[in-house]
């Protein structure tokens, strides 16, 4: 079993954890996870977020308006959420970004709401959580104005695009997903990205390990990508791996 995990991007909150979340949340130390960052991705799920937070010693929460939640913003929302940004274990903005793959919010409506909380993330120097699918171009152009710190979780653009990220201080997540059978470019951007830069995360309970008999991801299953990055990059256990993620998302996110 596999030690000192940080888990950078989870949503606990979720209905699918309902019945079994403390129970599965009080049993991650003995399962080799020490540090959490449940992310928020409308206004309920980040308060949802900062209140597992304060259960927890080793959960923390980052707050923020999912893409596909851009339309659904209720009056007063950006007031609370500011107050929200003060909680001392709300360490990040996120999670926020660019989705252009369902068409639920006009991608105008998502690049305002994008920068807003960029601006936001730079006033309150917080790292940002970002999602990016399908929009990679548009991704790259608003951190290159607005230079946040932070991670773009679930990695999926080109070699071109991380060299980019990387000359933007940007790190880029990468979990279960790695290891399925279309997650080539994922295979393919961890073998190049500089140690320093990789974040190990779940999206759980999201992309569960493939061939998994659980049909939901935990924390403690980023043992799985660190098995498979380890394979990736033989100069490296996955212990190493799980080890030097860990340092690299408690640096970015300025954990103890």
């Amino acid at each position: 079993m596999y030690s000192n995990i940080f888990d950078t991007h989870a949503h606990y909150n979720h209905r699918l954890f309902d019945y079994i979340r403390y129970a599965t949340l009080s049993g991650m130390p003995d399962l080799g996870v020490s540090y959490i960052l449940n992310c928020g991705s409308d206004e309920d799920s980040s308060f949802y977020s900062a209140a597992l937070a304060e259960d927890y010693d080793f959960v923390f929460s980052a707050a923020g308006i999912h893409p596909t939640s851009a339309s659904n913003l209720t009056d007063g929302w950006k007031e609370r959420l500011l107050e929200l940004l003060k909680h001392k274990k709300v360490i990040a903005v996120g999670e926020i970004g660019l989705d252009y793959h369902y068409g639920y919010t006009p991608p105008e409506l998502q690049r305002k709401l994008f920068a807003e909380f960029m601006e936001i993330a730079n006033e309150r120097q917080l790292p940002v959580v970002i999602h990016d699918r399908d929009a990679h171009n548009d991704i790259i152009s608003l951190i290159n104005e607005y230079k946040p710190k932070g991670v773009v979780h679930r990695f999926s653009g080109s070699l071109k695009m991380m060299e980019q990220l990387i000359d933007l201080d940007m790190h880029m997540g990468f979990g279960c997903s790695i290891a399925y059978s279309k997650s080539q470019p994922e295979r393919d951007a961890v073998r190049m990205i500089p140690i320093d830069r990789l974040l190990l995360e779940t999206d759980c309970p999201y992309l569960p390990p493939p061939d998994s008999k659980y049909e939901i991801c935990r924390s403690d299953m980023i043992s799985y990508a660190a098995d498979t990055i380890a394979e990736l990059r033989p100069s490296y256990s996955a212990q190493q791996i799980i080890d030097i993620a860990t340092e690299n998302g408690k640096r970015l996110f300025q954990i103890g």
